[in-house]
């Protein structure tokens, strides 16, 4: 949601398939002032689409500082007063999250789904869409102890948006 705008819960028609490493793209969008497009892709190739009415007129803010969460609600849902911030949590584990301020075209997501991009500050201009870039297998400084250095997320964007890892355990990483 962005302030009243958007959809509180969408149901994707798609089985996921929990028994092998899949890429998961959601795509999301305004098609015209009230209504949101809502893609998924797996391993870069278009699975489902719903058009969502009156759910149109989300923008990305302006602030890149913004706090989100991966995997979490990131505040309170004001129509449910069960589900706070930090709820939700997912399950299962990710190997990397690309966050781009626009909407990917399929083709795009079909050429890198299986392989690194650039970040947009660095030499590849061609990327300066993408928000954060997280690779969840950059290594475990301290195998046996549990440290500040490990929890962090290192943004390979280009735009040092560096996350933390919360409740991380030293088996995070594997």
């Amino acid at each position: 949601r962005s302030g009243s705008a958007g959809v509180t819960a969408q149901t994707l028609d798609y089985t996921f398939d929990s028994s092998t490493w899949h890429h998961y793209a959601f795509t999301v969008g305004n098609i015209n002032s009230n209504d949101l497009e809502l893609c998924l892709y797996v391993d870069g190739n278009l699975q489902t689409r719903n058009v969502i009415s009156n759910g149109g007129g989300i923008s990305l803010a302006n602030n890149l500082g913004n706090i989100a969460h991966i995997g979490a609600l990131r505040a309170d849902v004001v129509t449910a007063s069960s589900l706070k911030g930090g709820s939700g949590v997912s399950c299962g584990s990710f190997d990397e999250f690309r966050f781009w301020k626009v909407k990917r075209t399929s083709q795009q997501i079909y050429r890198n789904w299986f392989t690194q991009v650039g970040g947009g500050s660095n030499t590849d201009d061609a990327n300066t869409d993408l928000g954060v870039y997280y690779k969840f297998n950059e290594g475990v400084v301290d195998s046996v102890n549990v440290n500040d250095l490990d929890k962090i997320c290192i943004d390979y964007s280009g735009r040092v948006s560096n996350g933390t890892i919360i409740n991380y355990t030293v088996s995070c990483k594997n």
